[in-house]
């Protein structure tokens, strides 16, 4: 039974080879029948067709329409010019005449040939999809020729340059398909036969990119006319501040015209670079327009669901009981950043317990920190959850409150928004510095611009004046040229100095003022100079009310690097002395050191806000405690009020660039409205910064001696000059830089010796 088994198997397996046999199989007998290996198999087909293609090409490449062939003669018999002989004449004008110009395609089924007895052996497939894109391409190249070139001379002989297959190709298809679907046919054999050459797969792969490019494109188009829509939207109304109700009160007198005319103009009949004290009223409308340049958010679009908020008062309930803390969440506020449990403990625990769980509770609840606080007149703590999506929350929510505290605080800004999302302003007048501090990239330049845009927004220039000082040179200079600017954004260390000193020299002079009217503030002086009594003093001196004057200075550091001591000097006056007058100052700075934030402006500044740092040793720094490293970034900050341990949580609010471009165009002013005593102390400034270069430069009493020791010598050299006239190294060097200034000596061209030059 075995053995038939396996002799059944035999005859199968024979059978199934001879079903299954391929011509190739068939080309391998024979050539094991006439005796040729299969190594060698290979090699013999594609040396016989690069033979063939070799001499197919010379045949037409040395053509010759006067050999003798099948449609000519030529005298004498046997005059052939054609390379490949009589054999090459003959084959060459046959399929010249039958095929044209594509003769010289023909050979391309061979090259298939070579390509799949190649080492890399393409596959039967591949070599029919060579040759069916050959096929097609040939097709609608000869029929391109027919149609476009019927026509070209070859040794002054004319021929169909599609030859007679073209003029076959050319009247089947204009029979059946027209001279319009011809001209449609030629393209789409052209692509049909790349595709079958390349393998292209044009619509499926091309298409779809092709149609998101084409998205992209309109997707862009649609933001670049969105711009510009609103840059002419705010043109428009750029020019109905400014140059509205102009010509309608022409005739009207001036003090009309000075009610008229909008806070961002300043009324002078003159045009001047420089204005003092300028008459500027803010219109009604300006706030209506300005609400609608700054984005707003919904919060309650952003809260938790109620089954999200449960599922984590679970958690953080099972997750304390494991650590022997029992205690239930009562009550749960989402907020844009973080959500606020409000856990109450049993009695008998300790706080400070579950405070040494915060690490803990974080990592169990899979978030990156979490705050455990106090809640105000409850017993319970609050533990704040950062929330998976933060909210972006905006600048125009903030100024879109109206509160009965902000009109009781004399000079209010916006601060952020605190945990449940509610806006929170402060008082400056009460604060009355503040210093901001944090890591690079946590959000203090838009934090300042935010500071800075609720500033402008609730005050005119006529109440509020700023000093903006911008070491950096990049973040405050879109402000220039504002109404409320008592100078140019001031970049120059040098300036930022003496700028500090004016205000000093400005804060004693206001201190004068008040102590003439026997007044403790800038609030009651302006009340009692309104009355008519005290408008006038004896010597018949019209006295002003003082505008509030707030100094920003954007990157503290770079000052402190360039003259600590006096910055740290000019801050501390300020600090200690300026309140009463109306002078604050906001300072911000990146690097929270004891070397930029000493403990003297620590002292002095007792409102601090910071953002996100490196380590607690600058949480420290700052606040005088930890907490700032566990923050979230991008607005997340810390405000310590003074006279205040507590902090409180704030997320600071998001202002675009292009809103707080919007912004300024609307607070731009025709003229300049720059403080006259501060640009001439600045100018000032620059005028003894010239007499030092000069002074410095004054002839020394041996000068003349050293002239006459060079003019001698017809050389000097500093050390030669030392030796001399026996005087130090700084002395002689101080000499010969002022004989080259004045042209007596040469340059050094890399020796110690200057030559004289001056003519004697």
């Amino acid at each position: 039974m075995i053995v038939q088994n396996q002799k059944w198997r035999n005859y199968m397996t024979k059978e199934t080879r001879r079903k299954t046999s391929t011509p190739n199989s068939n080309l391998k007998r024979y050539f094991s029948f006439v005796g040729i290996k299969n190594s060698h198999k290979d090699d013999i087909i594609i040396i016989f067709s690069l033979t063939a293609i070799t001499l197919y090409l010379l045949s037409l490449i040395s053509f010759s329409p006067y050999d003798s062939s099948w449609f000519s003669a030529s005298y004498p018999q046997g005059d052939i010019k054609n390379w490949i002989g009589s054999s090459g004449a003959w084959l060459s004008s046959l399929v010249i005449y039958f095929f044209g110009i594509c003769a010289w395609s023909l050979p391309f089924p061979f090259f298939v040939l070579i390509m799949y007895r190649t080492p890399s052996k393409i596959n039967i497939p591949q070599c029919i999809d060579l040759l069916l894109g050959w096929i097609f391409l040939f097709t609608c190249t000869t029929l391109a020729l027919e149609i476009y070139t019927p026509f070209i001379e070859i040794n002054e002989v004319t021929f169909m340059s599609g030859g007679t297959s073209g003029l076959f190709l050319k009247k089947f298809f204009f029979n059946n398909l027209g001279e319009t679907g011809s001209y449609v046919a030629i393209p789409s054999f052209f692509l049909i036969g790349i595709t079958f050459i390349f393998r292209l797969r044009i619509f499926s792969q091309y298409l779809p990119s092709s149609l998101s490019l084409v998205k992209k494109l309109f997707k862009y188009l649609l933001i670049i006319i969105r711009s510009l829509l609103s840059k002419l939207k705010m043109f428009f109304l750029r020019g109905k501040f400014f140059f509205s109700k102009k010509e309608k009160h022409k005739t009207k007198s001036s003090s009309v015209v000075e009610q008229d005319k909008p806070f961002c103009d300043i009324l002078s009949a003159e045009s001047h670079s420089v204005v003092k004290n300028p008459i500027i009223n803010i219109p009604q409308d300006f706030q209506s327009y300005t609400k609608k340049i700054f984005n707003s958010f919904d919060l309650e679009k952003h809260k938790l669901s109620k089954e999200k908020l449960s599922e984590v008062s679970e958690n953080i309930e099972v997750i304390l009981k494991k650590f022997q803390i029992e205690g239930k969440v009562i009550n749960s506020r989402s907020g844009p950043t973080v959500t606020i449990y409000e856990f109450q403990p049993t009695l008998g625990t300790k706080l400070s317990k579950i405070y040494s769980l915060m690490d803990d509770l974080a990592l169990a609840l899979k978030v990156d920190s979490i705050f455990i606080t106090p809640v105000k007149n409850e017993r319970s703590v609050g533990i704040q959850v950062p929330n998976e999506k933060r909210a972006l929350v905006y600048l125009g929510n903030i100024l879109a409150k109206e509160d009965k505290n902000d009109e009781q605080q004399k000079l209010s800004i916006g601060l952020g928004f605190t945990e449940v999302g509610e806006p929170f302003s402060a008082d400056l007048v009460q604060m009355p510095h503040l210093l901001i501090a944090g890591a690079t990239g946590t959000g203090k330049s838009v934090y300042l611009n935010s500071i800075i845009c609720s500033l402008l927004y609730r005050y005119s220039p006529k109440k509020l004046r700023l000093l903006l000082i911008d070491p950096k040179m990049l973040e405050l200079s879109m402000y220039n040229e504002i109404s409320h600017l008592l100078a140019p954004v001031i970049i120059d260390p040098s300036q930022a100095t003496e700028s500090l000193k004016w205000l000093v020299n400005e804060m004693e002079r206001r201190y004068k003022l008040m102590q003439e009217f026997n007044v403790r503030s800038v609030d009651s002086y302006n009340e009692k100079i309104k009355t008519s009594s005290a408008n006038e003093t004896d010597n018949n001196t019209i006295h002003k009310e003082l505008s509030y004057i707030v100094v920003i200075i954007d990157e503290l550091a770079d000052l402190m690097l360039t003259s600590a001591k006096e910055i740290e000097k000019l801050i501390q006056r300020i600090a200690q002395k300026a309140r009463a007058s109306g002078i604050h100052m906001i300072l911000a700075t990146q690097r929270p050191s004891v070397d930029v934030i000493t403990g003297v402006i620590k002292a002095n500044l007792p409102s601090r806000v910071s953002f996100q740092v490196t380590s607690k040793h600058d949480s420290r720094t700052i606040l005088d405690q930890m907490g700032a490293e566990k923050l979230l970034g991008k607005g997340d900050l810390l405000l310590l009020k003074p006279g205040q341990s507590k902090l409180t949580r704030l997320q600071g609010p998001f202002v675009s660039d292009e809103e707080v471009s919007k912004f300024v165009i609307l607070c731009k002013k025709d003229q300049s409205s720059y403080n006259e005593d501060l640009i001439s102390w600045l100018e000032s400034k620059g005028e003894r910064d010239c007499d030092e270069k000069i002074s410095r430069s004054d002839k020394d009493e041996k000068y003349e001696e050293a002239c006459e020791v060079a003019r001698t010598k017809k050389f000097i050299s500093v050390s030669y000059l030392q030796r001399e006239l026996r005087i130090g190294y700084n002395r002689a060097s101080r000499i010969v830089e002022n004989m080259e200034q004045e042209n007596l000596i040469g340059h050094t061209n890399n020796s110690k010796y200057r030559k004289w030059i001056a003519e004697d």
